[in-house]
């Protein structure tokens, strides 16, 4: 389960939560370098619903690998950059990341001793999703993305104060077919 965490020196707006990225369930949470989003209470509980529910779905309740993609993370309203490859300055604080209780936009510069190669991008999905992934992968690599069970229960849980709980996700299958940047 996510843990919400308050910033000394970002507290989240009325509404809002934030929360640590990579998340605290995960094997990537104890390397260091996390940073807190504060985001709007129903998306953050919308986002570990879902990993909440891929784990007991797809992995019995057991701990088991995976990669956390972010899907259509350009989608009209969302800020999207990639911070080590900003070459035309998009990367800009909005003041909803932190890190050390302090504003943050960029992890700390990558090093390259000439070897190196950029980890993680943005791929096309079959479906036609773009999703960014913090990994290399290869065009073909199978992989998964949640779809409600009953759109109808979203919407309601959208449009109202409802729990994210009562929304129920499947797990759909879905394909890397090019990687985009």
């Amino acid at each position: 389960m996510l843990t919400t965490i308050q910033t000394s020196g970002g507290n989240p707006n009325a509404g809002e939560n934030c929360d640590e990225y990579p998340f605290a369930s995960t094997s990537d949470s104890d390397k260091g370098g996390q940073v807190s989003k504060c985001v709007i209470s129903k998306h953050n509980s919308r986002q570990g619903n879902i990993i909440s529910q891929y784990i007991t779905n797809t992995c019995g309740g057991q701990n088991c690998q995976f990669i956390v993609g972010f899907g259509n993370p350009a989608s009209p309203g969302v800020k999207y950059c990639q911070a080590y490859n900003d070459r035309y300055n998009q990367c800009t604080p909005d003041g909803t990341i932190f890190k050390n209780g302090k504003p943050d936009v960029r992890p700390p510069p990558a090093k390259r001793d000439g070897n190196s190669t950029q980890v993680g991008g943005l791929y096309l999905m079959k479906s036609g999703m773009k999703v960014a992934f913090g990994a290399n992968l290869d065009i073909g690599t199978q992989t998964k993305h949640a779809t409600p069970k009953n759109a109808t229960m979203l919407a309601l849980v959208d449009d109202s104060d409802d729990d994210e709980g009562l929304v129920e996700w499947d797990f759909v299958d879905d394909e890397i077919v090019e990687k985009l940047e």
